[in-house]
């Protein structure tokens, strides 16, 4: 059986804009322990999928990894923020779309052995093409491609961001063309 710990004490050892990370002292039956967590703003995504199974994905360099990722739109949720019109506001940032139907997939942490983060994933269907406004730091390349192909993608080690991966899966799983639409 799983024992709940006890936080006995903790501090932000660093504070950003987006994050910060907490040392944390706790103790079960097993004795004391210390852990650092990363406590970051939660987050919000994309799968923009058309009535042909096109999903559009965006391609951005990632300094974290050090090399360009193919992802769904997404981004923070800042303070105040609508998590759904957030979500909103990044496709049509990230990917120049709108759409007129929204649902929810699903909710999940990004990684839960250190981090707080949850993430929202919503599909974004009947889309209309608008321009895209990326920030003014960010280089984004609009990728449209079918489902199919962008499963066949994660298969080859091509789509490794997991929001990503989770997202076309899910997609793939729950929903058939009749249900979409």
């Amino acid at each position: 059986m799983v024992e709940q710990r006890t936080k006995v004490a903790s501090q932000i050892i660093y504070q950003g804009k987006f994050m910060s990370v907490e040392e944390a002292h706790f103790k079960n039956s097993k004795g004391a322990f210390v852990r650092e967590i990363l406590r970051r703003v939660d987050a919000v995504g994309v799968l923009a999928l058309d009535f042909e199974n096109n999903v559009y994905l965006v391609r951005q360099f990632r300094e974290a990894t050090g090399q360009a990722m193919l992802e769904i739109p997404a981004g923070v949720i800042e303070e105040g923020d609508d998590i759904i019109q957030r979500a909103k506001t990044e496709l049509v940032e990230e990917a120049g779309l709108k759409a007129d139907n929204w649902q929810k997939m699903t909710s999940f942490y990004l990684s839960p052995g250190y981090s707080d983060e949850m993430f929202y994933l919503y599909l974004a269907t009947t889309l209309q093409i608008v321009d895209s406004q990326p920030e003014e730091e960010e280089e984004i390349d609009i990728v449209k491609i079918k489902l199919d192909k962008a499963l066949a993608m994660i298969n080859d080690g091509k789509i490794i961001d997991s929001k990503t991966i989770i997202g076309l899966t899910l997609a793939k799983l729950s929903f058939s063309d009749a249900a979409l639409y």
